[in-house]
């Protein structure tokens, strides 16, 4: 009778503790909504577009819609590029800026110089936080990076 006792015991502590874990959710997204990345510090690209990447050296996400510069900032709410639903993920990445002028066809392309910490919901970036980048492939490759 004393071993049923146990027996029982084990199998409940199994239980709960398997059932704390479905219920913690997964670790890689967040509540607080969908990414939203706004960048400021922009003065000199009012009238722009500002399209914002995420790179963590594997999995992406861009900003949609593309919308225009206007008073020294701009602002993307990203979508994961596989599934093109609204990004959640949180956790290190670099953030890849593609600035165009629609007037002229100018671009200019900037990466992040380290990793940003996105936590979800609204984050601002400002400009000074970037470097430039000749195009997609160095933001490709800088992402790669430790």
């Amino acid at each position: 009778m004393k071993n049923n006792f146990k027996l029982f015991g084990i199998i409940a502590m199994v239980a709960v503790i398997g059932f704390s874990v479905i219920s913690c959710g997964n670790n890689d997204s967040n509540d607080d909504g969908p990414v939203r990345i706004t960048v400021t510090g922009l003065e000199n690209y009012n009238g722009w577009v500002i399209e914002v990447y995420l790179s963590d050296g594997y999995f992406w996400a861009h900003g949609y819609p593309e919308e225009r510069i206007a008073n020294g900032s701009g602002t993307a709410d990203l979508l994961d590029t596989e599934t093109e639903l609204p990004f959640t993920r949180t956790g290190l990445f670099f953030v890849g800026l593609e600035l165009f002028c629609c007037c002229y066809g100018d671009a200019a392309y900037y990466v992040t110089a380290n990793r940003v910490n996105i936590i979800g919901g609204s984050q601002t970036i400002p400009f000074s936080a970037f470097i430039p980048a000749d195009e997609w492939e160095e933001f490709g490759t800088a992402s790669s990076n430790p």
